[in-house]
């Protein structure tokens, strides 16, 4: 197949495949950041999630665990009246974390942050006591260094600022409470993630907006991304502070650590960890594409993926999906650009064959596309939309191949039939009643028709036996004046 197409037509070829292809990475681009992620789509991301967290053991990029300390409020809570008066709402218990977050304010070189992901967001009015909780609470929070705490959004896409003071920032997961979580947003409409402030003021990094793009730190970004879970849930389940993968404590045992043993917080002193408030076990749970994991974790995550760069749009990465895409388009458009074999033309002729080269291979293409984005970029690449669009795209171009076919097959109809009603001139000719012009041009068929007959005729008389070469000559003068006469009488019918 590759002799046959010229040179030209080759290079017409790639270069349509190039655009096409530079149109598809674009395309992901615009579909990563906007467009939502099936679910069926979540089996193959989690099957490559546990391929390389599990069974290739690849969780280097976690960060150690001196670097982090989880305090988990599930089990620390008490009641307060609803604002409607009908029963009692169930919140942290505001007194323990007073204590436990005024200890740290004293102490503010035994951490490097905090994370407090509790939305306080109605007053304790319970009876003499539910005040003085509230005002312990709130002079805790004032003025604590490198503090953040979770917030939601009205209707208008507002930061709702809490009871309490304190720097807070939206978090997106809690619209999706309840359902499988995968994708988080670093820019949420207008507002930056919490996240993203932990970012910036941390790893002091900067993540800009500029319409449709983004960019960190002066780089070309993604803001909606497949999460890459570099800590799960199983890696907080110890509760020990110094066996397993990372300290997890209830609130209730660090207030009694807090009181009566204060020097096993020297490790804090030495190590400076971000410290991570929230609940780990009970309520603010989500199921993921790695099993179930507390929502602070989720924004933990979050904080990872800038941190270790994977918002970033790596050119390699781009460069990869560009040959595969270019691949892709070409093989699309034009088939294989070399000759196939026998064996497998009449194998790709069979049902199982087109199934096999009309869906599985494409499908095939594409896992082992984003199998290799994921290993090497932590990006996930959202497979079945493009798989859906190759395939319109291939319906597409098989539908105007047929529509070409059959028109070049009506005009090789008409060059065989001859002309149609509508080549006649209607002045001159008619297909039913012949004018002058159609009748001169039998005349003259006529005539070199009778001709080529008398000439027959000739040749046989004179090879005749017995005949004269007189007598040929009189037939030969009679044929020539019956010639002469026939267009005088042809005239005289038409006057008639």
């Amino acid at each position: 197949m590759a002799d046959s197409v010229s040179r030209k037509k080759l290079v017409a070829r790639i270069f349509i495949s190039l655009a096409h292809a530079i149109w598809m990475v674009a395309f992901t681009w615009l579909w990563l950041n906007f467009g939502p992620t099936s679910s069926d789509e979540q089996l193959l991301i989690r099957a490559s999630t546990l391929s390389k967290r599990l069974l290739l053991d690849i969780d280097d990029d976690r960060p150690k665990r001196n670097e982090l300390m989880f305090v988990n409020v599930a089990g620390d809570v008490a009641l307060i009246p609803r604002t409607d008066g009908n029963g009692k709402n169930i919140v942290t218990d505001r007194e323990a974390l007073a204590n436990f977050l005024s200890f740290l304010k004293n102490n503010p070189d035994h951490y490097k942050y905090i994370l407090c992901d509790i939305i306080f967001d109605q007053k304790d009015e319970t009876e003499e006591i539910g005040p003085a909780r509230d005002s312990m609470l709130r002079e805790a929070l004032t003025d604590l260094p490198r503090y953040i705490g979770s917030a939601e959004t009205d209707d208008n896409g507002n930061v709702i600022k809490g009871i309490f003071p304190g720097k807070t920032a939206v978090v997106e997961y809690r619209a999706k409470k309840g359902s499988g979580f995968l994708k988080f947003k670093l820019y949420q409409g207008k507002n930056k993630s919490l996240p993203l402030i932990m970012y910036e003021d941390i790893d002091k990094g900067k993540m800009e907006h500029h319409g449709l793009a983004y960019t960190v730190n002066g780089k070309p970004s993604f803001n909606k991304m497949i999460m890459d879970f570099k800590i799960r849930q199983k890696h907080i389940l110890d509760t020990t502070f110094y066996g397993g993968c990372y300290t997890l404590q209830s609130l209730a045992e660090l207030l009694e650590v807090v009181e009566f043993e204060p020097g096993v917080f020297d490790f804090m002193k030495k190590n400076k960890p971000i410290v991570i408030i929230g609940d780990f076990t009970r309520a603010d749970v989500h199921r993921t594409v790695v099993g179930e994991m507390g929502g602070t974790l989720i924004l933990l995550n979050a904080y990872l993926t800038l941190t270790h760069g994977d918002a970033i749009i790596s050119p390699w990465l781009v460069l990869l999906l560009f040959g595969a895409f270019f691949i892709l388009s070409y093989l699309t458009f034009y088939s294989l650009p070399f000759t196939a074999s026998n064996a497998w033309r009449k194998f790709s002729h069979t049902k199982i064959g087109k199934f096999v080269t009309g869906y599985v291979s494409i499908a095939a293409f594409l896992i082992i596309l984003t199998i290799i984005s994921y290993s090497f970029f932590n990006v996930h690449i959202n497979i079945l939309i493009i798989a859906v669009y190759v395939k319109l795209l291939e319906r597409g171009i098989s539908w105007w191949d047929k529509r070409k076919e059959r028109k070049h097959s009506v005009k090789e109809e008409m060059i065989q039939e001859g002309p149609r009603t509508y080549e006649f001139n209607s002045e001159d000719t008619s297909m039913y009643k012949p004018g002058q012009r159609t009748n001169s041009l039998i005349r003259q068929v006529s005539k070199i028709g009778k001709i080529g007959t008398d000439k027959d005729q000739d040749d046989e008389v004179d090879y005749q036996p017995g005949k004269s070469e007189q007598t040929s000559k009189k037939k030969t003068k009679s044929s020539e004046v019956a010639e002469m006469n026939e267009p005088k009488n042809s005239q005289n019918q038409n006057e008639e």
